[in-house]
C-alpha cells in the first residue's frame, strides 16, 4: 500500500503526477518577480535545476529583506516629516507640543536611525520622500505642518530654542521608558543636524 507520506516523498524528489518538480519550480520563477532581483538567477536556475529550491529560498529571503528595509526607510522618513511639521508649527504659530504628546520619542527614533545604512540611504531617496510627503498631504494634512514644503532643500527638523527646551524636558521625563541607557540629548540634536544637512544636500 502506498501511503500519503510515500507519495509526498516521491513528489519531493522527482515528479508531481507526470510533471518534473524542477519544471514547476521554473514556472513559478518565470511567473514571479523574483528573477528581476538577479539576472544571474535565471542562468543558475537553468544550468543547475537540482538547486532551484535553494535558489528560490535565497531569492525569497532577499525579497523579504528588501521589503523590510523599505518599510524601515518609510518609517524613518515619516518621522522626519513629523519633526518638520513640529518645526513649522512652532516657527509660524508658536506651537509647542503638550506633555501628553511625548514627541521626544520621534526625535530619539530619527537620531538613532540617522547613522545607519537604512537612514543614510533614505536621506538620499527623493522618490521615497515624495511618496511619503504625498501620503501625508492626503492622510495627515494640517496646514500648519507645511508638508508641501518638505522637499530637499527646505526640510527643517532641528528645533529652535523654545521648542528644543520643551522637547528636552519631555526627553528627560521619558528616560524610564527607554530600553538601555538613553543617549545624551545633545547627541540627539547633533544627529538631527546631520539628517537635515544630508536631506537638504548641504
Amino acid at each position: 500500500m502506498v501511503t500519503a507520506a510515500t507519495n509526498l516523498s516521491h513528489e519531493a524528489t522527482g515528479f508531481i503526477g507526470r510533471i518534473p518538480v524542477r519544471n514547476i519550480w521554473l514556472l513559478m520563477l518565470y511567473a514571479s518577480d523574483l528573477l528581476k532581483t538577479s539576472e544571474r538567477a535565471l542562468v543558475d536556475a537553468e544550468r543547475n535545476p537540482d538547486e532551484i529550491a535553494d535558489l528560490v529560498a535565497r531569492l525569497l529571503a532577499q525579497a523579504v529583506e528588501e521589503r523590510q528595509r523599505r518599510q524601515l526607510s518609510l518609517g524613518y522618513l515619516e518621522k522626519l516629516l513629523i519633526l518638520h511639521g513640529a518645526f513649522c508649527g512652532h516657527r509660524d504659530e508658536g506651537r509647542v507640543p503638550a506633555d501628553s504628546d511625548r514627541i521626544s520619542r520621534h526625535y530619539y527614533d530619527v537620531a538613532m536611525i540617522t547613522d545607519t545604512e537604512i537612514g543614510r540611504a533614505a536621506l538620499t531617496d527623493d522618490g521615497l520622500l515624495a511618496a511619503v510627503r504625498e501620503h501625508n498631504l492626503i492622510a495627515f494634512r494640517q496646514a500648519w505642518k507645511k508638508f508641501e514644503e518638505a522637499t530637499p532643500g527646505s526640510i527643517c527638523v532641528v528645533p529652535a530654542a523654545e521648542l528644543r527646551a520643551a522637547i528636552e524636558d519631555d526627553y528627560a521625563a521619558m528616560q524610564g521608558m527607554m530600553l538601555g541607557e538613553a543617549p545624551p540629548f545633545d547627541w540627539i540634536m547633533e544627529q538631527l543636524q546631520i539628517a537635515e544637512d544630508a536631506i537638504n544636500r548641504r
